[in-house]
């Protein structure tokens, strides 16, 4: 930069008026420097004359970043929509120990007349897991622990649709974990109405709804006037 400076400064001169500036204009090549993130492998390129970052890298803004904090808040909202998480992955625990390959329940495919069953084990085979894997020593602890694992939807009876465990040969099944209680806050209505009319649609004695089953399908129905065709659809094409 180049000035010349021509003139005396008075108290009621202005300075635009008496100082008289000339500017050189220096074009500096562009230079380039390196970012480099947590990684020292990682790099990008910086053009500090067009501010522009060359390579596949995206610029980091420090500014911006901050501690993530998002698994303890999701953690704080997932015990307040679900109560009884704490208790359900007690139970969700228990059950891997019981489904492990090495030291878990046997679970085998039985035939039966018409069709086959896959993955089933049978309740005297739990109870006697229990006794003989758990710190429980009398036969009615164990059926009233795997009981309350059933009343949860975790144990599921092949047979029947009242969530019991009975110490004989009476085939289980182990629930999906996907349908598992600590993955879902509430039962979706709808899931809970195409249910309902599947057993509505099946002549058996034993799959006849019970008088607040049968109470809660008209109140569903009511509640979804608009949606009970498809509703009805879905069940059927399950059946």
């Amino acid at each position: 930069m180049a000035a010349r400076v021509r003139a005396s400064f008075t108290d009621d001169d202005s300075i635009s008026d008496q100082l008289n500036i000339g500017m050189v204009r220096i074009n500096a090549p562009p230079t380039a420097s390196t970012i480099t993130h947590n990684d020292p492998d990682e790099q990008a390129t910086l053009n500090e004359s067009v501010g522009t970052i060359g390579g596949n890298i995206p610029a980091r803004n420090d500014f911006l970043t901050t501690n993530d904090n998002s698994g303890l808040i999701e953690g704080i909202n997932r015990e307040y929509e679900i109560p009884n998480l704490y208790t359900y992955r007690r139970i969700e625990s228990l059950l891997e120990r019981m489904q492990d390959e090495n030291s878990g329940l046997p679970i085998k495919s039985v035939k039966s007349f018409m069709s086959k069953i896959p993955s089933v084990f049978t309740g005297g085979d739990l109870i006697q897991w229990v006794l003989k894997t758990l710190d429980v020593d009398d036969t009615a602890e164990a059926l009233h622990l795997v009981n309350l694992m059933s009343s949860y939807g975790y144990i599921l009876p092949i047979e029947d649709h009242v969530l019991t465990v009975k110490n004989d040969g009476t085939f289980y099944r182990f629930q999906t974990p996907y349908f598992w209680p600590s993955n879902h806050a509430e039962a979706d209505n709808i899931d809970y109405a195409v249910y309902l009319c599947k057993r509505t649609m099946q002549n058996k004695t034993r799959l006849e709804l019970a008088d607040y089953e049968a109470e809660n399908l008209a109140r569903l129905q009511k509640l979804f006037a608009r949606k009970w065709e498809f509703i009805y659809m879905q069940a059927e094409a399950q059946i």
